[in-house]
């Protein structure tokens, strides 16, 4: 006689079964967010080279990196004018980038930026940036982070899972280094920021310290007498 049904047993195996394909059918969800973390990372990689070669073609109004943490978005401008973002070369929409409304970076967070001060990166005509301290942006994608480092040295980009220091979330770090204006005569002035971001001395063609370099000589051949 045939059966024509199944046993309670048979009927867990099946569901058991079932639930275990399922679950191994499901995406990794640490992955999945650590893969847009670094994707977000990369898009900054290349949106930096992107500035900085802009910046070494027109020395005289070199194209910026500036970054708004708390919205979670950075954009491309003009040094002339950074408020406004420059026209994407692809699409011809403004040059933003946000984690808020793009599949593929969607759940990142910049929580960390140093500029050295300010909230924008700059690049003089050789293609270093304008500050003498490493330029960072720091990112979080579930429970992955990532840094984004600028050389002050070479402007070279890399992207690091090691934070190398902490930055207060959502925030823009104070200053720790002097910065360098770039334009039309990047290398030329140098202004050195404190801690609190205000200038602390003037340009280093001052002269000032001619002056007083020449002070001490007349003392000195007086002082002989």
């Amino acid at each position: 006689m045939n059966r024509r049904g199944f046993t309670l047993v048979e009927i867990m195996m099946v569901v058991v079964v079932a639930a275990i394909l399922f679950v191994a059918a499901m995406p990794d969800q640490s992955a999945a967010d650590s893969q847009r973390g670094r994707n977000f990372a990369t898009r900054i990689e290349s949106d930096i080279a992107y500035a900085q070669n802009r910046s070494i073609a027109d020395p005289t109004d070199p194209t910026v990196l500036r970054v708004d943490p708390v919205n979670n978005k950075y954009w491309l401008a003009k040094q002339s004018d950074t408020t406004v973002p420059i026209a994407h070369h692809r699409t011809g929409d403004s040059y933003v980038v946000e984690t808020t409304n793009t599949r593929d970076f969607r759940g990142v967070d910049i929580v960390g930026v140093d500029f050295n001060g300010d909230d924008t990166l700059q690049f003089d005509g050789s293609g270093t940036i304008d500050q003498d301290v490493n330029a960072l942006i720091q990112i979080k994608s579930g429970s992955t982070k990532y840094e984004v480092a600028v050389s002050h040295s070479t402007g070279r980009t890399t992207t690091k899972t090691a934070l190398s220091k902490s930055i207060p979330q959502d925030s823009v770090a104070t200053a720790t280094g002097s910065t360098r204006e770039v334009g039309e005569d990047a290398g030329v002035r140098a202004r050195t920021t404190d801690p609190t971001g205000n200038d602390a001395g003037a340009d280093s063609g001052d002269d000032g310290g001619l002056l007083e370099a020449v002070g001490n000589l007349l003392n000195g051949l007086l002082g002989g007498r």
